[in-house]
């Protein structure tokens, strides 16, 4: 008997406590508990080590099925495959304070075991000239990490998708798409970065996740989001624990860690983007209805489309926030803005674990960033129909009365 409460002790202790409390507290607990085991059972001593070695093996060989079963070959570097996010330092992301998002420019790194290409200002995706050309179509896209592409190489992501799409529609002009999207942007940090660099491009139109989540619950301060310089050493953040250490290097880890939370078997929520829990709703009212009177304010001749993504909840119901949409329409239609509603795509035909990234890791994976662009580009392409026919018209030659011809 006391060499079995001593087996669940030794295990429990690394399964509830890794990544809650400090490292070296669990460390020492451990230890601890190990010492009086061995002890305690004087008599079943190799068993202690046998089961000691089982649990690490389960451990490494969890980790290592894991790795090649989502990664391939790639999965055996540990610098490349891990689960550390966007900013943390141990991902590759490089500072540099010359940029908007605190990223190293014009730089390629691993994020989640996919090339991530840094642009010239620091942003995800194509690197476009502030400049406009000619016959150019520009959109400036506001996001958070669902639209950085969160575990997605560049042409899995939903804005390059956007892109692609559009320019192949047979349009007049050609669709440049510019991703501003940082990761865990809010409200406010999302007009900030629209304010400071999107207007910058000289925008037709400008996209606005504009998600119920992401309304701030206090009051919205329009702010820079971005990556701070860590001036701590490894040792320090690991005894500071002020970044998981376990769930952060390890994928199993944090699938263990999901699965110690009751999140494994519910249905998947990626976060930034899912219904909020609290109350507050006459707060996040005010600060939805204080966002689109920022954005009417600085869009000059440029179209704003709302675009809401349609959270992994329950894939056969299809009306979540049903007052939150409406209520967003209806602003939608005040300050003539468009709505793109992605809650219609049908998620019911496909199972959890193919609408996420991977386990542990609920961001949207590249079929459900197919199933946005479905829902999503033939409200664009109206929107750019209805520019294009005023492009048409403000080209017209009033000596001759025929439009001027316009490329493609």
């Amino acid at each position: 008997m006391r060499f079995v409460f001593s087996c669940l002790l030794a295990a429990g202790i690394p399964f509830f406590m890794t990544d809650r409390t400090d490292l070296p507290v669990v460390a020492v607990i451990e230890l601890t508990i190990l010492g009086l085991a061995f002890w305690l059972n004087r008599g079943y001593r190799v068993h202690l080590v046998v089961f000691l070695v089982s649990m690490i093996l389960f451990l490494v060989l969890g980790e290592v099925y894991f790795r090649l079963h989502y990664f391939g070959r790639e999965g055996w570097s540990f610098s490349r495959c891990h689960p550390a996010g966007y900013g943390h330092p141990w991902s590759d992301f490089e500072f540099d304070e010359s940029t908007y998002t605190g990223v190293k420019p014009n730089t390629v790194s691993y994020f989640k075991g996919k090339l991530f290409h840094v642009n010239a200002q620091g942003f995800r995706g194509n690197d476009y000239s502030f400049e406009k050309g000619t016959n150019t179509y520009r959109i400036v896209m506001a996001g958070a990490s669902a639209t950085i592409g969160s575990g997605l190489t560049e042409e899995e992501n939903l804005p390059t998708m956007l892109e692609d799409r559009l320019n192949r529609a047979g349009l007049s002009r050609k669709v440049e798409l510019v991703n501003l999207s940082i990761g865990g942007s809010k409200f406010g940090d999302m007009l900030h970065v629209l304010r400071e660099v999107g207007v910058r491009y000289d925008p037709d139109m400008i996209m606005f996740l504009a998600n119920e989540s992401l309304i701030p619950s206090d009051d919205m301060t329009i702010k820079a989001r971005k990556v701070h310089k860590i001036d701590k050493s490894t040792r320090e953040l690991v005894l500071n624990q002020k970044y998981d250490f376990f769930s952060n290097r390890f994928f199993f880890a944090a699938l263990l860690s999901a699965f110690r939370e009751g999140e494994i078997g519910r249905a998947a929520r990626w976060e930034g983007i899912t219904p909020p829990k609290d109350g507050g709703a006459s707060r996040r009212d005010s600060n939805l209805l204080a966002a689109l009177k920022n954005l009417d304010g600085m869009k000059g001749d440029a179209r704003v489309v709302l675009y809401i993504l349609r959270p992994i909840l329950e894939l056969k119901n299809t009306n979540y926030s049903p007052v939150y949409r409406e209520r967003l329409r209806s602003l939608a239609r005040q300050f003539n803005m468009t709505l793109a509603d992605t809650y219609g795509a049908p998620c019911a035909t496909f199972k959890e674990n193919e609408l996420i990234v991977y386990p542990g890791d609920k961001h949207p994976s590249v079929t459900a960033q197919r199933l946005f662009a479905d829902e999503m580009v033939p409200v664009l392409l109206n929107v750019i129909r209805e520019d294009e026919q005023k492009y048409r018209q403000d080209r017209n030659d009033p000596g001759t009365g025929t439009n001027a011809s316009v490329s493609d």
